[in-house]
């Protein structure tokens, strides 16, 4: 044997097979430390020990991140919990408090994995986004922002610490602790473990997705196993966390009852769980080290004008008032609306010559009038598809005074011309205009009005600005006035509340069970919309500054939302069933926006069961005109018939 050669030896005596002249170098375990370099590992230990004692001091200290008084209150009682909920007015600063929250947790603790979890990608990506902010100093109102945090990020040639990727953004620190987002697409993640789940907006995660992602953290941190340690030595480790953050929801949804369990418990003394109720008062009057904040984060000016435009929606999101439990019977549930709801700005005009629809409401208050814009595109898979892209209440918009009915027929013809685009032939993009034929709403008035041509506004007499009037040429009312309105197309769809309204609202839970209708997600009053695409196996953030126009029609879905979600499947003893609002809220919320998506999801049911039977034509390769007696000559308006 040369001393060139190299011997792998196993067994239980390896002395025996060790050739007498080999030599074992062992490699050293324990370094020489300089005095320097071992004070400075003592003074870290002591201050990651006093950190994990006083994380908010910690917080202020080495982030350079102030707290007002409930937000100290808040995180210290959460600290070490385990069963934690945040019931948070609107502007209570949750993800200004959970950001600090979580940075602490993974900087503090070793080997800390962590998740933020969210009903849609960009609700959790945007908390991530709010750490990155902190951590890179870009955020205005904190004004002393350090750079500690960011040096203690683990770097590489591509990124900076902060992971974009397109399944979950992500960091990793030296201490190797760990974050990550996961939104309502969980499937992948089933089987990972936590040590704490930051569910952020908690009352629109779905009960599938809380119970696909609890089991994350069930397992006892304490656990340990393997090696010569004795594990009844060591210290016990923080437990593990369950965090539920969110404004007020439905009594039926899960964030409620994980509220009114820790609300229960923690009320009972059991330290296991602390929740805290921030309404909106604690915000108007918030105190910074025991004195009241010169400038709140919140006013009462934005409070009434909220309650004035949604009055639920407003008062479970600064009042913390949950909606009661509506049972088995409420026609459309929250989450379903949840489930199909896409972060966008409303569409103010259709410049893609995209095939609209719209449907209008002229309700018995005249304040109440209400258009709904929805897009038609068709999935080869799937069929036709609908998004909810607009919704415009038919008032004064400098004023705010209700229109007379001549006014709102004006608006709805400009608004008409807008969506089928401008320039574009009499009403090529439009498949459907949809209308309340209810007697309250001044049904005939409205038929009269939009039988003659129009000019659009401000180009009175124009030969190039005119548009042809609109009929139902199969409304009982209007068919006597077919002939004479000759120029008339045939586009409005009338349709009678006591002769369709149940089979309509059935259609509706139909079309949205099965997922074919999307709309906005809820705007949070904030002024802009984070929009996430995929570029190159990258997410690109797109922070859209939306108008004063757009920041209106999400308002107005929002509130059509609210109505949809609150109407109520009665049924009678002869086994009949009607649709109207859910008890308690007959004089609380109106139906107008929510009849609007009414007809606009039964204009989509026929389109697609018109599409279902030329589809079925087409695979019998049956060709009807072929048959004697039957003309090939097409219908005056076919395109629209």
């Amino acid at each position: 044997m040369t001393n060139n050669e190299k011997i792998v030896l196993m067994g239980d005596s390896i002395q025996e097979f060790t050739p007498k002249n080999f030599t074992f170098f062992k490699k050293p375990t324990y370094y020489d430390i300089s005095e320097m370099k071992l004070e400075g590992m003592k003074k870290l230990s002591e201050i990651i020990q006093w950190g994990r004692k006083c994380p908010v001091k910690f917080c202020e200290r080495f982030y350079g991140i102030e707290f007002l008084d409930y937000q100290k209150y808040v995180f210290m009682m959460s600290w070490i919990t385990p069963n934690v909920v945040w019931c948070m007015s609107r502007s209570a600063g949750k993800t200004t408090l959970g950001s600090p929250f979580l940075m602490a947790k993974t900087m503090l603790l070793p080997k800390f994995e962590a998740y933020i979890l969210s009903s849609t990608g960009s609700q959790s990506i945007g908390m991530m986004k709010k750490i990155e902010s902190i951590a890179k100093k870009e955020i205005a109102s904190f004004t002393g922002l350090t750079d500690v945090f960011l040096n203690e990020l683990v770097k590489s040639a591509n990124s900076e610490g902060f992971r974009h990727d397109p399944a979950s953004y992500s960091y990793k620190l030296y201490s190797g602790s760990s974050l990550a987002t996961i939104n309502s697409n969980f499937d992948g993640s089933r089987g990972r473990r936590s040590r704490l789940n930051f569910y952020d907006e908690a009352s629109y995660v779905s009960e599938d997705m809380f119970a696909a992602t609890l089991p994350f953290v069930t397992q006892n941190s304490d656990f340990a196993l393997g090696g010569d340690v004795d594990v009844t030595l060591l210290p016990p480790n923080f437990p593990n966390q369950v965090v539920c953050a969110s404004s007020a929801g439905s009594m039926d949804d899960v964030f409620y009852k994980r509220y009114k369990e820790a609300a229960m418990h923690s009320m009972a003394g059991d330290k296991n769980y602390f929740c805290a109720d921030i309404d909106c008062e604690i915000i108007l009057n918030a105190t910074y080290n025991g004195k009241v904040y010169p400038v709140p984060l919140l006013t009462q000016e934005k409070i009434d004008s909220e309650m004035k435009m949604n009055p639920t929606k407003a008062t479970r999101e600064y009042k913390n008032k949950f909606d009661s439990d509506l049972g088995d019977d409420i026609a459309v549930k929250k989450s379903q609306v949840i489930r199909n709801s896409v972060v966008r700005p409303p569409m103010l005009v259709n410049d893609d010559n995209s095939l609209m629809i719209l449907s209008f409401d002229p309700a018995k208050k005249r304040d109440n009038s209400f258009v709904l814009i929805g897009k038609l595109h068709r999935d080869d898979k799937r069929g036709w598809l609908l998004d909810v892209v607009n919704g415009i209440n038919l008032i004064d918009k400098e004023t705010k005074k209700p229109l007379t009915t001549p006014e709102q027929v004006r608006m709805l013809q400009d608004i008409i011309v807008r969506y089928n685009g401008y320039g574009v032939p009499d009403y090529k993009n439009i498949y459907g205009i949809y209308i309340d034929a209810g007697s309250g709403g001044g049904a005939t008035q409205i038929c009269d009005l939009l039988f003659d041509n129009f000019y659009e506004d401000k180009h009175k007499n124009e030969k190039d600005y005119e548009h042809r009037g609109l009929i139902d040429a199969n409304y009982d009312y209007a068919i006597p006035y077919v002939k004479r309105y000759p120029d008339a197309i045939d586009l409005i769809r009338m349709r009678e509340p006591s002769k369709y309204k149940s089979i309509m609202y059935s259609q509706l839970c139909e079309m949205i069970d099965q997922d074919l209708i999307s709309f906005t997600a809820e705007y949070d009053y904030h002024g802009n919309l984070t929009m996430l695409s995929e570029e190159n196996g990258e997410v690109v953030e797109t922070n859209y500054k939306l108008s004063l126009e757009e920041e209106i029609g999400l308002k107005q879905l929002d509130a059509m939302k609210e109505e949809l979600t609150h109407m109520y499947k009665y049924k009678s003893s002869n086994g009949n069933i009607r649709y109207d609002l859910a008890p308690g809220f007959e004089n609380i919320l109106h139906d107008d926006r929510s009849y609007c998506m009414c007809l606009m999801a039964h204009a989509l049911f026929e389109l697609r069961s018109q599409d279902m039977v030329r589809q079925k034509k087409k695979t019998n390769n049956f060709d009807i005109t072929k048959m004697v007696g039957v003309s090939k000559r097409p219908k005056k308006w076919g395109f629209y018939n």
